[in-house]
Formats: structure tokens, C-alpha cells, sequence
């Protein structure tokens, strides 16, 4: 799995290049954008991490990937996966 970490800014979108397979929203780092993450990272849904819903939480359009999750209503780290 290759993972990925983007802030997600007010706006809402984040540019993507390729499919994601799943989307983390990451515990650290909530409404702080100069946290620093470590890649790889091993999420923990409801301990590290919240694994995010595709079609629900988040959805990839024209290369940006716009996640609307109800997790964080501020600005947000998140992971994302694809396969390899």
C-alpha cells in the first residue's frame, strides 16, 4: 500500500493524482498545519485515525479529491492509501 498524507484546507480539496483505496482522517494534528506526520503510518480507527467512507466521506473528481467528512469541522490531516 502507498500511502500519502495531505492537509485538507477550508476549502475542501485536495489535488490527487489516482484512485485512492481508502481515506483516513488522523487524530494529531487537528487545525494544525505545521504538524508534522511519519510515513509509513499504521492508522488505528477510533485511536489514530478515523477510516473515512468513499461516496459518504470523500469522492475523487477531475484530480482533486474533496472530502466532506463530518469527523472534523476544522481543517484536517488525512491518510491516503493506494494500492500498489
Amino acid at each position: 500500500m502507498r500511502q500519502e498524507i495531505h492537509w485538507v484546507p477550508t476549502s475542501r480539496l485536495v489535488p490527487i493524482e489516482g484512485k485512492p483505496k481508502r481515506v483516513w482522517t488522523l487524530v494529531d494534528g487537528i487545525g494544525e498545519p505545521s504538524f508534522k506526520h511519519r510515513l509509513p503510518f499504521v492508522p488505528q480507527h477510533g485511536h489514530n485515525a478515523f477510516l473515512e467512507d468513499q461516496n459518504h466521506d470523500w469522492i475523487v473528481r477531475d484530480g482533486k479529491l474533496r472530502y466532506f467528512s463530518r469527523v472534523a469541522e476544522h481543517t484536517v490531516w488525512i491518510l491516503v492509501e493506494f494500492e500498489v
